[in-house]
């Protein structure tokens, strides 16, 4: 097994009996052994109980039993989600209570046969998005390993592992960017899906009407089958059935104007461009389209709702002083619970108002491309959490939207950009395929840090 081997070929090496699920996990446990001193992506590892249960999942298949697609496959979870017998911090040492139950999400993940192979570092009760963790630590971007570079957030553990090759798979959650932005900063493939399409029972929350489950890969292609395993459309909304695949002329998408891009970073915004030229030559129809209300709005409002929400759920631990609360964090809680009840109200009022003008303005159009952040990884010790690189993909959680980040290309600094791939409510499947399509005919995914030589 090559060392950045991708899902598809380790099903294929699985199926064909060349590989047994307990070597896969061992070769993981062993880059991880490796690496993660290094990078610091998990906060747990479950070594035994890894190979105990691929053993189980071996004989399963030799016996003819497969429970999914990806059966046998080990995955990592963010430290948000509940796991029976096992601590969930959500990024806190003010948490230490063992969970008596584990979340619907993984008991779906093992009832298809996926193997958790540890927990992973989130940003102090997954809020911000850069990725820092003043108590609990903030895990490395191994696109460069001289500096300590901003991962993203919050879901920065999941996307280090699978970025780094010490996972294939990863779990985490998205509030206002917090699969997109570190899927951006570590170019891997992350994908927020609709509200409420997977469960979020047993998942620690921050803002009950944005938070969402979501997924980390190197591509696109193994997030159509974990998302089949982990949503319940049937059960929570009537979504049409979509293509197996699209063809690039099929493809509508609609791009964002020249000034909806001030203040973006240069280099992002030529990689935008770029991109965009290369899918109009591919065959993809792009149009520029008219925002029906500024990305200014969209942060008030969606900043209401979201410190609002977060301060009910933990508020009263930060106005506690003598709690380790995040310098990050403690203001903005603080902050939340001094909105008026009114401004939440009119919030509220205002995102329903808002999601019917924007399915409006993008009705002829499959999705929206813009980039995934406003700029590329920055050293941790130069990060501003007044400005967190949030303006395009918190538009999502807002308007209840799904959307996927994949990557688009490298800046002059070496560093991966993003290109986030955005969708209407329910519209999951058809966003994982057009990324998946477009990975089929461009290579930024398959690239890897090249620093980390010792692989």
């Amino acid at each position: 097994m090559s060392e950045f081997t991708n899902v598809l070929a380790l099903q294929r090496a699985l199926e064909s009996g060349s590989i047994s699920s307990e070597a896969i996990v061992s070769k993981y446990l062993e880059k991880i052994r490796k690496l993660d001193p290094l990078l610091k992506a998990f906060i747990e590892v479950y070594d035994k109980e890894a190979l105990e249960e691929a053993k189980t999942l071996d004989a399963m298949r030799r016996n003819g039993t497969l429970l999914s697609p990806l059966h046998g496959i080990p995955i990592a979870v963010k430290d948000l989600i509940d796991i029976k017998g096992r601590v969930t911090t959500a990024g806190s040492p003010l948490f230490s209570s063992i969970a008596s139950e584990s979340a619907h999400v993984i008991d779906l993940l093992r009832n298809a046969g996926l193997i958790v192979i540890g927990k992973t570092h989130t940003v102090q009760f997954a809020f911000g998005a850069w990725g820092n963790n003043e108590h609990m630590g903030t895990p490395k971007n191994p696109w460069n390993l001289k500096q300590h570079l901003t991962p993203g957030g919050s879901s920065s553990g999941s996307a280090v592992a699978v970025a780094s090759g010490m996972v294939p798979l990863s779990i985490g959650t998205d509030t206002g960017g917090s699969i997109r932005i570190p899927a951006s900063f570590c170019s891997i493939t992350g994908m927020k899906t609709s509200v409420k399409r997977i469960g979020t029972k047993g998942i620690a929350p921050l803002s009950r009407s944005l938070d969402t489950v979501g997924m980390f890969a190197k591509d696109a292609d193994p997030l159509i089958d974990l998302f089949k395993i982990l949503s319940q459309t049937e059960n929570q909304l009537n979504i049409k059935d979509q293509p197996d695949k699209y063809s690039m002329h099929q493809i509508r998408l609609g791009r964002i104007s020249a000034a909806d891009l001030k203040g973006v970073q240069p280099d992002v915004i030529s990689t935008y461009e770029d991109f965009i030229s290369l899918l109009s030559g591919l065959g993809v129809s792009i149009e520029t389209f008219k925002m029906p209300f500024t990305f200014e709005t969209v942060a008030k409002v969606s900043s209401a709702i979201m410190l609002t929400e977060a301060a009910l759920e933990y508020g009263e631990l930060a106005k506690d002083l003598s709690k380790p609360v995040d310098s990050s964090v403690r203001p903005r809680l603080i902050a939340g619970t001094l909105i008026p009840g009114t401004e939440y109200v009119q919030a509220l009022r205002d995102q329903d108002s808002m999601k019917h003008e924007f399915a409006q303005a993008t009705v002829h159009l499959d999705a929206f491309i813009t980039p995934s952040s406003m700029c590329t990884a920055i050293p941790i010790d130069q990060v501003n959490h007044d400005r967190p690189p949030v303006r395009y993909t918190r538009l999502l959680n807002l308007l209840d939207m799904c959307g996927i980040s994949i990557p688009m290309g490298f800046g002059s600094n070496g560093l991966p950009i993003g290109l986030q791939v955005g969708g209407r409510t329910g519209d999951d499947e058809k966003i994982m395929l057009i990324a998946k399509q477009i990975q089929l005919v461009t290579n930024c995914h398959v690239q890897y840090p090249s620093d980390m030589q010792f692989y």
